[in-house]
């Protein structure tokens, strides 16, 4: 069954009933007590929506919050990848204005940020894939271009650390397979671009921090290098530093300087 979305009142409920939860747990209540808190509290938090949703307003699209704040105003004709909750407002929102699909933020205005000139947006991470005229790209949260859209495909890859210790693996990084002219290529979260040049790129959703993207071209194996070569596996110490690596967003490697595309040139069709 679909779950009502909350609204202010659900909110303050909310926030009362995970007071009085700590408050159980930090006055050292019966262990009965504190554990009818917590089924209060969690209660409310499974039986509703509390994510933005779309209403419907003069024969547009508006997006609205859980406290009745427009975040959205209802001057698009459609909305969509409308993923946000309540304290992230820096994801813009895919809308659509004369047929053609852009990006703009859930910042009460709906200010653009990705102009309107797109067949298809689809939100992946922090990033969107977007269509046109059969053509595929890669922009990101600001709106910035960072694959123009001359791919004939382009796939979202996500990848899964695995803790050594333990076992357990979550979700921590992604990469998008770029296809173009039978070729294959790769742009990474922190945006390094590697044009289509391979066979094959080896990607594994359960991967290794700091493990070498692996590639095949011409029938051999080796991994994958930013300049768009082959590096076989024997000579891996050589060209280290050259090397396209799962970096994790936690790992020392990385950076996620979202400047890094426009300093290096990939973006604004600059490939």
């Amino acid at each position: 069954m679909e779950k009502q979305h909350a609204h202010k009142e659900q909110l303050s409920k909310m926030q009362k009933l995970y007071l009085e939860y700590k408050a159980a747990v930090a006055n050292k209540l019966p262990d009965e007590d504190v554990e009818a808190s917590r089924i209060a509290f969690y209660d409310i938090c499974d039986n509703y929506d509390w994510m933005d949703y779309v209403v419907e307003e003069n024969g547009c699209e508006k997006l609205v919050n859980i406290k009745d704040e427009v975040l959205v105003p209802a001057k698009y004709e459609r909305l969509g990848c409308c993923c946000g909750k309540v304290n992230d407002r820096k994801l813009p929102v895919s809308a659509m204005s004369e047929g053609k699909w852009g990006l703009v933020l859930p910042d009460g205005n709906g200010t653009v940020v990705l102009d309107f000139q797109y067949d298809e947006i689809a939100s992946f991470d922090k990033f969107f894939i977007v269509s046109n005229s059969g053509k595929k790209g890669v922009a990101d949260k600001k709106g910035r271009l960072l694959v123009p859209c001359i791919m004939d495909e382009v796939v979202f890859r996500p990848i899964y650390i695995t803790n050594e210790n333990n076992g357990h693996s979550w979700y921590d990084d992604c990469m998008f397979e770029l296809h173009k002219d039978g070729k294959v290529g790769v742009l990474t979260m922190d945006g390094q671009y590697v044009k289509p040049s391979y066979d094959e790129i080896l990607f594994s959703e359960i991967m290794e921090t700091d493990e070498a993207l692996g590639a095949v071209l011409d029938g051999r194996d080796g991994c994958v290098s930013i300049d768009g070569k082959l590096v076989p596996d024997e000579e891996f110490e050589k060209y280290e530093d050259k090397l396209i690596y799962v970096k994790g967003r936690y790992s020392h490697r990385s950076s996620y300087n979202y400047e890094l595309d426009v300093k290096m040139g990939y973006a604004e069709g600059k490939i």
